[in-house]
């Protein structure tokens, strides 16, 4: 299984990876460890990719029914979850998170001195931004499947809604990195992605804009 879009906002550090288990091998970390009685795991991890095959020790081969999505059935289904679930864990153990939710919030105070509000119990994570003068919005962040913007991408990233006008909403999607708006109005306002795919620089940039076109 593919979980290199773990690398949107996490990096390799070699320390934790070696106390973790992994050995640098021609420029991968490896590490094969058993998942369950019938099943071991061989974990592959460079900068850019990480995948996690699984070995039926009964046949001593790669058991492919995981990576066919259409097979869903009870048994594949938990397999899957526990390599999922071992994916998550050595993210969180062997990986260094990179917390651009946290730069742009911190930027956002440092800036503007606004302070985010969640205004939604169900959703503590949902932060908003209001411009101190008109008291208008002018971002939205919020944690997200990315499905929601990009069909058969299943899993959660942290999205900011900005706003600007019609026309450079209209210019700066790129639907890589920038969406039309999750929820909001896609004229006046759109979707960046926070990972690696787009610069700090560029994003206050976007800020400011945004900023600017509430202030009246």
């Amino acid at each position: 299984m593919d979980f290199s879009f773990y690398f949107n906002d996490n990096q390799l550090n070699e320390q934790k990876l070696k106390k973790c288990g992994f050995n640098l091998t021609k420029g991968k970390f490896l590490l094969k460890k058993p998942l369950n009685d019938d099943f071991t795991v061989e974990i592959e991890i460079d900068s850019q990719n990480f995948n996690i095959n699984l070995i039926d020790n009964n046949f001593n081969e790669q058991y492919e029914m995981l990576n066919i999505l259409s097979i869903n059935t009870a048994f594949v289904a938990s397999l899957r979850k526990q390599v999922e679930n071992l994916a998550a864990e050595i993210v969180k153990n062997c990986l260094d998170n990179i917390n651009i939710k946290s730069a742009v919030v911190n930027h956002i105070k440092e800036r503007y001195n606004v302070i985010p509000q969640a205004p939604w119990d169900e959703y503590p994570h949902y932060l908003t931004f209001k411009h101190p003068k008109s008291d208008k919005w002018f971002a939205l962040i919020m944690d997200v499947n990315m499905d929601k913007l990009v069909k058969n991408k299943n899993y959660v990233v942290d999205i900011i809604n900005l706003k600007a006008p019609p026309t450079f909403v209209e210019k700066i999607i790129d639907n890589k990195n920038i969406f039309p708006a999750y929820h909001m109005n896609k004229i006046h306002w759109y979707t960046v992605v926070l990972n690696k795919g787009i610069k700090l620089e560029k994003l206050m940039e976007l800020i400011d804009i945004s900023y600017n076109s509430v202030k009246k």
